[in-house]
């Protein structure tokens, strides 16, 4: 119970992260739509965790993921010499480098801004999520 990189860990793999605890705040959620691609469930749900995942459709599984297909580089620091030579020259992470977690942090100081000075704002990622169709919570 508490903070966690786990999720971090789950979306650098594809694996949608299942958000376990009730109130809490993630990452960029003022920028990032964690509905689009994770799971939230109540602290009183973990007695029945398997049935709830269970009954989760596939194909929202699959929305899930697509979700993570778009947002997965917001939530990493990309910058060129953090990682390994063949993680750094992977093409992949190239073209994710300029919207990396970085970037995600200048768009949420923008917003604290715009919100201050009363200006229209819109996400950076609101895009991508429009490709991926209003789905719906579970």
């Amino acid at each position: 119970y508490g903070f966690s990189s786990r999720q971090y860990e789950c979306v650098l793999v594809g694996c949608v992260p299942i958000i376990i605890q009730d109130g809490v705040e993630m990452a960029f959620e003022d920028i990032l739509p964690w509905h689009r691609f994770s799971v939230r469930l109540r602290l009183s749900d973990i007695p029945i965790l398997p049935q709830l995942l269970a009954r989760i459709p596939a194909s929202h599984v699959a929305r899930l993921r697509r979700g993570l297909g778009c947002v997965w580089p917001r939530m990493l620091w990309l910058a060129k010499g953090l990682y390994p030579r063949a993680v750094d020259d992977d093409a992949t992470i190239a073209r994710a480098r300029p919207h990396d977690a970085f970037e995600t942090t200048m768009w949420a100081l923008r917003r604290r801004l715009s919100v201050e000075q009363n200006i229209s704002w819109r996400a950076p990622v609101e895009s991508c999520v429009e490709e991926l169709g209003d789905d719906g919570d579970l």
